[in-house]
């Protein structure tokens, strides 16, 4: 029998798995929470600001696992893990799979970034087995997701729901609105440490108050274009 194939959603939480006492371990990522994910398995890549997701590669990457057991690291106050989660369980839901789960967030701690590789062993005791009816439960909401195909899909008092950009855009003014002139970076820093929408990717951020400068609706009043230090308001 073939040994457990851990999954994570970020590289980071390969790293932490692979130097305690995990090795067989890959990294699933297609940016699911962010933009469009109809046939998101025919996509060949996705795209984000400077980030460049190879969205045929991760595909092909499930299409040659030969383990007969997965375990997939999730937290559960995170939209990319949640929508990965439910797209992971969805993919190997018919497959002769036997699908594990082990949510890695608490009361303090939300990301692999908040733990240490000695604490991985303890996470691990997290780790449930799902059943068929909870497959499926995954497996229809990935479903509702993928046929709503909004801008955003975004944990809602534990539930993950479908909303345009402009859910996140006024959550981004509102903080602009709070601190009047607020410099681009430390913009991008409240937002991240606010964990505004569930978000902790930055160019998701870059991607939107680029956005609303483009489309006038807060303004540039100072420029250093060689640092791209730009001070902004409404």
């Amino acid at each position: 029998m073939s040994k457990i194939l851990e999954i994570t959603i970020d590289a980071f939480g390969e790293g932490l798995l692979k130097n305690t006492e995990f090795d067989n371990v890959i990294t699933f990522c297609c940016l699911l929470s962010y933009g469009d994910i109809k046939d998101i398995e025919k996509q060949k890549i996705k795209t984000l600001n400077n980030i460049v997701i190879p969205i045929n590669s991760q595909i092909s990457k499930l299409n040659t696992i030969n383990e007969n057991k997965i375990r997939i690291w999730y937290s559960s106050l995170d939209n990319e893990d949640m929508c990965s989660l439910y797209f992971l369980v969805s993919y190997f839901c018919n497959k002769d799979i036997e699908i594990y789960v082990c949510d890695i967030a608490n009361e303090e701690k939300f990301s692999f970034s908040s733990y240490l590789s000695s604490e991985i062993k303890e996470l691990s005791k997290n780790t449930i087995l799902l059943d068929d009816k909870e497959k499926i439960k995954y497996k229809e909401k990935w479903e509702t997701l993928i046929k709503e195909n909004e801008d955003l899909r975004i944990l809602n008092n534990g539930a993950l729901m479908s909303f345009s950009f402009d859910y996140l855009d006024s959550k981004i003014l509102d903080i602009i609105k709070n601190n009047k002139d607020i410099e681009y970076f430390e913009l991008i820093g409240k937002c991240i440490s606010e964990k505004l929408c569930g978000f902790y990717i930055d160019q998701i951020f870059f991607n939107r108050v680029d956005e609303l400068i483009s489309k006038g609706l807060v303004k540039i009043i100072e420029k250093n274009n060689k640092d791209k230090c730009l001070i902004i308001t409404i």
